[in-house]
């Protein structure tokens, strides 16, 4: 099987997207150099951003990207999280709550990976959730002198917009199970 194909950028990009992680992380947390790990994890967005376009134009979908994708993103946003919540952007409960959304996220993907033809995309409200997430969390870094009340509103925003995505993906698979639990009794 030859890896170097075109059809498989879009898994390189996820990759690249994973080891963006510790970068971001230390750019953040151990040298404190806030607007370069701001810049990393833009770079990540904008490569989620190409990975999603040339898989979904060019038909580049792969099992391994179906993986690979929503866990790269994930890795960034609960990296971005905990390095916001300990360098005290956002209050710890914010993070809590966001983290937890994020573990609830990955395990429903992993379900409905291994139940047979269900298969849980991104849609319009989790792509809004996750550009809501990146210009929240680069306001809060770059935003210099942002009283706590501020910070406060957008952490709540944050959270209404990634509940809201959650709630649809939660509604939208079980639509996706009773649709296939329907064909394959009529298969039947």
């Amino acid at each position: 099987m030859n890896v170097l194909k075109k059809s498989n950028i879009p898994n390189f990009l996820s990759v690249f997207r994973i080891l963006l992680v510790p970068v971001f992380v230390y750019l953040f947390q151990v040298s404190k150099q806030h607007g370069l790990a701001v810049g990393v994890f833009l770079l990540a967005g904008v490569t989620d951003v190409i990975d999603g376009f040339l898989a979904r134009h060019y038909n580049w979908i792969s099992n391994i990207g179906k993986i690979l994708d929503p866990f790269a993103d994930k890795c960034m946003q609960i990296a971005a999280l905990l390095c916001l919540g300990q360098s005290g952007f956002v209050p710890w409960w914010i993070v809590g709550i966001l983290v937890f959304k994020e573990f609830v996220l990955l395990i429903g993907a992993f379900c409905a990976l291994k139940k047979e033809k269900v298969y849980v995309q991104a849609g319009w409200y989790g792509k809004a959730g996750t550009v809501a997430f990146y210009i929240i969390a680069t306001l809060l870094v770059l935003v210099e002198n942002m009283s706590d009340s501020l910070r406060l509103v957008l952490g709540v925003m944050l959270i209404l917009f990634m509940l809201f995505a959650l709630a649809m993906y939660v509604v939208n698979y079980k639509k996706n199970i009773m649709h296939s639990d329907m064909k394959s009794e009529v298969v039947k």
